[in-house]
């Protein structure tokens, strides 16, 4: 049984993605990170560039990493509400 290696120019990274995804739930200044490499991985997949075994772990890598900078961003606007509150009620 002959099966055909397509070789492509480019290593997948959609494991990386999506530990980095995972990852930024807890250190989510990496969350961004994530969501910007699953959006190059699908970019590259869908050019032919890189395998498409990893795109199911590259989109949901990139989707945990949506998920993370919306909550890194609610983070620092929650942040500067409290430290508003704060300084106005510093007598």
């Amino acid at each position: 049984m002959d099966r055909e290696q397509t070789h492509y120019e480019e290593a997948s990274n959609g494991t990386l993605i999506l530990v980095l995804g995972i990852v930024g739930f807890f250190v989510n200044f990496l969350s961004p990170v994530a969501w910007y490499m699953g959006n190059r991985e699908l970019e590259a997949i869908g050019a032919g560039r890189r395998s498409p075994e990893g795109e199911s772990n590259a989109r949901i890598g990139r989707i945990l990493g949506i998920i993370g900078t919306w909550l890194l961003i609610a983070g620092f606007v929650v942040l500067a509400i409290a430290v508003a509150f704060l300084v106005a009620n510093a007598e």
